[in-house]
């Protein structure tokens, strides 16, 4: 990484916190465990009703490197917008309160030169503790330029560029950039896909230093939503994946699991009217935009049941 100038601080962790005062301690203790020491925490509270609020103010006592925001309930969103509106490091990364990371999370990544850095993580179950470590690479790796383009091709739809943990970004890359606060899923893939559009080398780092804690609920039932919510959620991360591919020219194959998930996560409100899906005008054209991809069966699907819910 470059140079600091004096008194420079190199990460700011922007960890959004609500009602979590069975996991903070874990989470925050894995930060200030790290063997790397020139970093601040940022805890923002998004209006906790548990004791959380004054667990984040004791840590202040503990660590003048944390700093602790208080906001009104505002969503995970807000809470991380707050974060990044104060942050001071050269280079930010998010951990949601219910995860930890690992001793060596940050140093391992102290000499990479990149725009972007994405790390490997860990996937804890809940219920078993049991982990498992995605091996999508074997070493360190910088990619640019037609490796990039490969590699965002391939994974850009996966679980890789999803969410905001487990990975770096320059503070002055992302700017004025922030998280869209009236999106409660997709939030997340949204704000990563603007940052790739701005960036020309990545790299990855294959020690999985991330924890990621999974609670195993359907997302049907997790993030349940209507389809008019579907659509307006579907809007803004059609226009982020756009955004990303205008500048790397992948294709529309990786919006289509987009789709299939929203789908999911409506289902409640049109499998018993499948034409508020099947004839919505919105989502009839994130079709349009992805049909060239779209394999054969999925379309052949997708027209029959269009032309039969008229009758629905």
């Amino acid at each position: 990484m470059e140079h600091l100038l004096d008194n420079e601080m190199m990460y700011s962790v922007i960890v959004p916190v609500y009602n979590a005062e069975r996991t903070i301690n874990q989470c925050v203790d894995s930060l200030l465990a790290q063997n790397y020491k020139n970093f601040e925490i940022i805890l923002v509270d998004d209006g906790s009703s548990d004791s959380s609020p004054f667990i984040c103010d004791e840590y202040t006592n503990i660590d003048k490197r944390i700093r602790v925001v208080h906001q009104k309930n505002s969503g995970v969103s807000a809470a991380r917008n707050a974060g990044l509106n104060i942050a001071k490091g050269k280079w930010i990364a998010f951990v949601d309160s219910d995860d930890y990371v690992e001793q060596d999370y940050l140093i391992q990544i102290e000499c990479e030169n990149a725009d972007f850095i994405l790390c490997c993580f860990k996937d804890c179950y809940q219920l078993t503790n049991r982990k498992i470590v995605p091996h999508i690479y074997s070493r360190k790796v910088t990619l640019e330029e037609e490796e990039l383009h490969c590699f965002l091709k391939k994974n850009i739809s996966t679980v890789l560029f999803r969410p905001p943990w487990a990975k770096f970004y320059k503070r002055e890359l992302i700017g004025m950039q922030q998280f869209t606060d009236d999106m409660k899923v997709g939030e997340d893939a949204c704000f990563v896909m603007n940052y790739l559009s701005k960036i020309d080398k990545m790299a990855l780092i294959p020690n999985g230093a991330y924890v990621y804690m999974i609670d195993n609920t359907p997302q049907n039932i997790k993030y349940g939503m209507s389809v008019s919510y579907a659509a307006q959620s579907l809007g803004y991360l059609c226009q982020a994946y756009k955004t990303v591919n205008k500048k790397f020219h992948f294709g529309t194959h990786g919006f289509i699991s987009y789709l299939s998930s929203f789908k999911d996560m409506s289902r409640d409100d049109w499998k018993q009217k499948p034409s508020r899906w099947y004839r919505n005008d919105t989502v009839h054209s994130f079709y349009s935009y992805v049909w060239k991809d779209l394999p054969l069966k999925q379309k052949l699907k997708y027209r029959f049941i269009r032309f039969l819910s008229i009758f629905r």
